[in-house]
């Protein structure tokens, strides 16, 4: 026979959001737990910022995320960036910006902000149960009972905050993700990869592969820009990457989901205007006419990118700059603003690094996070459907949605 644990508060999740939830409620005295099915807590934290934990963003606002946009300013206005702050240095982080807003610890180690967290609800008597995955939930007249893969032990809580994350950068995906859930009477957006990188149809993007590059992305839906972003690019084997293209992705995904033709422009020289590059591409056709095509953009373009280019403007590299006609000088100059690929699909759940998708906020209240089907029950973190650009946002708005619902929950005690 099982044995019932019973807890004030039961946390389904033990990544940022539910870390942040439980280390608020346990340092107000809180019988709280988190529950992770893997055998450790905070493996996605681990990875973010590449190791160094990028936890937040001096510049939050409302369009550096996409979703629902109204649920989003409640949550940015509800929620305090001063004293999430706050909470990190009474643990022990302390944190900077860099000189792109990024907000870091200063030990540059997202283990320092897991350990840190964990050393906080150890030490208020909170609890960190692991190797447990969460089966079902039962709501009854004044509790939950929940459970779970363990052959010895189910729990009981009186409030519920799931807080389980999202199936990106999962390599083995759980098709049961949502179902229990979705037995709970929620609605989930159907999930889609967020921040991920592109595949690109036909093979161009192959002879640049590994070559970085500061540009504009943008993705086109029958002409219509639908999407932009300004930042690093670079193109892989399969198509292309860096944070200008994933800040963009979801759109691109979306279209191809929905059986759509999406297309990305590429425009190599954001910050110089169309006519500043006409001027610079008929210099060069007077000053370097006795060079081949193939050189024409060196010292100004990335090499392996400036002959791409140029073969894609269907002009040979082994004529010479001088019989470069004025038809297609006009067209490089165009190209270098407009420079245009299919995208064929994304890159898959496993390689992106968030969720798009999840639970409607339609059926949360965003001054509370508590669902407005079931009381007593709450959400926070990635299986919300709201998902923001790289740089900090996706865990700004992790540690919002906690603190949102942990405040709701101490107030209701």
């Amino acid at each position: 026979m099982k044995t019932v644990k019973e807890f004030d508060v039961v946390i389904i999740g033990g990544g940022a959001a539910g870390l942040f939830a439980c280390h608020l409620l346990s340092s107000k005295g809180i019988n709280c737990a988190v529950i992770e099915k893997n055998q450790r807590v905070g493996k996605k934290l681990l990875a973010t910022g590449n190791g160094k934990c990028n936890l937040s963003n001096k510049d939050i606002r409302v369009s550096n995320y996409f979703g629902d946009r109204s649920f989003i300013k409640q949550v940015l206005d509800e929620s305090s960036q001063k004293i999430i702050f706050e909470e990190f240095e009474r643990i022990g982080i302390e944190l900077f910006a860099n000189e792109e807003n990024k907000i870091f610890p200063k030990s540059m180690q997202a283990s320092s902000v897991l350990d840190s967290l964990r050393f906080s609800i150890e030490e208020n008597g909170g609890m960190i149960i692991c190797d447990s995955e969460i089966l079902s939930i039962e709501k009854n007249k004044e509790s939950f009972t929940l459970k779970t893969s363990s052959s010895v032990e189910e729990y009981s809580a009186k409030k519920i905050v799931i807080a389980m994350g999202g199936i990106s950068g999962i390599e083995r995906q759980n098709k049961n993700f949502f179902e229990f859930i979705k037995k709970l009477g929620h609605k989930i957006v159907e999930p889609m990869p967020s921040l991920v990188q592109l595949k690109l149809e036909g093979n161009l993007h192959k002879s640049m592969e590994g070559n970085k590059w500061f540009a504009g992305a943008s993705v086109y839906d029958n002409e219509n820009v639908i999407a932009s972003d300004k930042n690093e690019i670079l193109f892989t084997e399969y198509g292309i990457s860096g944070n200008a293209v994933l800040n963009i992705s979801r759109y691109a995904v979306e279209l191809v989901k929905n059986k759509r033709k999406a297309i990305l422009s590429i425009d190599l020289f954001p910050e110089e205007s169309v006519n500043e590059t006409k001027t610079n591409v008929e210099k060069r056709r007077k000053n370097l006419k006795n060079r081949k095509m193939e050189s024409f953009f060196n010292g100004w373009l990335n090499k392996r990118i400036g002959m791409a280019l140029i073969k894609s403007c269907s002009i040979e590299l082994s004529r010479s700059v001088e019989t470069l006609k004025d038809e297609e000088a006009e067209l490089l100059a165009k190209t270098l603003h407009d420079w245009r690929f299919e995208i064929k699909e994304d890159n898959g759940f496993l390689s992106s690094q968030v969720m798009a998708g999840g639970v409607s906020t339609d059926e949360i209240d965003a001054l509370t996070m508590q669902s407005k089907k079931i009381e007593n029950l709450y959400f926070a973190g990635e299986i919300i459907n709201i998902d923001g650009k790289s740089g900090g946002f996706n865990l700004h708005f992790a540690w919002a949605t906690a603190q949102i619902a942990a405040d709701a929950i101490i107030k209701s005690f």
